[in-house]
């Protein structure tokens, strides 16, 4: 399974198409045609429209739930309750990277970074980490909770598509998590390795 695994994650992520994939562009483009037609087309698109408005209505109950929180006082109260964790900004977003692992295991990246941005962005950028940082390190603290065990939300959709034990897809899914959690220390330590590069293309960023 974790041969398996690994062997999809690569090939979804890999830029140069080997020699075999080449081979398989002919036969893929046939199936292709020969399953394309006006009834999966219509299919498509339908489960295209309702996937983006289902994130459309996400995002605009976002906005409404930010403004929420300003009226009722609840988003000062809770940055408050934040700045009062011990140590320095980067021990603060450690305890929030605690919190934000705890939430990734249970609810889907998508609403975990829309209820908790509206608190966490003025909270980051108060302790003076740039928004650019912090989409990225809100993504990946997010995603390792996604793919922890045992209760990952992804572990169970790998597990539902591959049909193998979740003992098999956690340890698939092993590597990946070391990577991600590896990621996350040093750039909360140090935050110009990911600003560096969009500061270097010109955009202004901390």
């Amino acid at each position: 399974m974790k041969g398996r695994y690994n062997g999809c994650i690569m090939n979804v992520y890999s830029t140069i198409p080997g020699y075999n994939r080449l081979a398989n562009i002919p036969r893929l483009s046939k199936e292709a045609r020969q399953r394309l037609n006006w009834r999966t087309l219509k299919a498509s698109v339908f489960t295209t429209v309702r996937i983006c408005g289902a994130l459309i209505f996400l995002i605009a109950m976002a906005s409404v739930y930010g403004y929420a929180l300003n009226a009722l006082g609840m988003r000062a109260w809770l940055v408050a309750l934040l700045e009062n964790f011990p140590g320095g900004p980067a021990t603060q977003m450690y305890f929030v990277w605690l919190a934000m692992l705890l939430i990734g295991m249970f609810i889907d990246s998508s609403s975990a970074i829309v209820i908790t941005t509206p608190i966490l962005l003025p909270f980051a950028v108060g302790l003076g980490f740039d928004p650019v940082w912090y989409g990225v390190w809100l993504t990946l603290a997010v995603e390792l909770g996604n793919i922890t065990p045992p209760v990952g939300l992804t572990l169970f959709a790998v597990q539902a598509v591959s049909g193998a034990e979740l003992s098999s897809v956690s340890r698939g899914c092993f590597p990946y998590w070391a990577s991600f959690f590896m990621t996350m220390i040093p750039i909360t330590v140090y935050p110009v390795i990911v600003t560096w590069l969009p500061r270097t293309m010109g955009y202004s960023v901390g």
